[in-house]
């Protein structure tokens, strides 16, 4: 159909722009990479106010950060507002970037844990290359966080 052929033609020349992103909230990377990751730091920016609007308290959300709570505590916290929030256009961002980055389609208590391993595995020196530069294809960030 000669629509999906432009289509697909458009797609394959947006790859090739290149991109200078003012990524203000994003801290330095060496800041990234000491912070202690789960699979709730795919939760950490857009979809704080998805998950308030869902009902969340702030002192909860709050406490999907604090790694002295159990995961699965965190987790048991986090599942009902996952349903009600899944289908929005944040959580389809983070559906994306768990495909395209750990390997899961979904997340839900039978792979919350293994995701959160993968997390820390990714979490290391060339994080922002390997997702903003090789992926993204972002040629300059400006990471002004702070």
């Amino acid at each position: 159909m000669e629509i999906e052929r432009i289509k697909g033609k458009l797609l394959e020349n947006m790859e090739s722009i290149e991109i200078i992103d003012a990524h203000e909230h994003l801290p330095p990377e060496r800041v990234r990479i000491e912070k202690q990751v789960d699979v709730f730091i795919l939760f950490s920016h857009y979809t704080h106010g998805d998950l308030l609007r869902a009902g969340m308290t702030e002192e909860q959300y709050k406490s999907l950060f604090n790694n002295e709570i159990p995961l699965d505590k965190r987790w048991k916290i986090f599942a009902p507002f996952w349903e009600k929030i899944r289908y929005t256009s944040y959580s389809r961002a983070v559906l994306i970037s768990l495909k395209k980055f750990y390997g899961f389609d979904d997340i839900n208590e039978k792979n919350y844990f293994e995701i959160s391993e993968r997390i820390k595995e990714f979490n290391k020196k060339g994080i922002y290359k390997r997702v903003l530069k090789d992926t993204c294809k972002i040629k300059f960030a400006l990471t002004q966080c702070g």
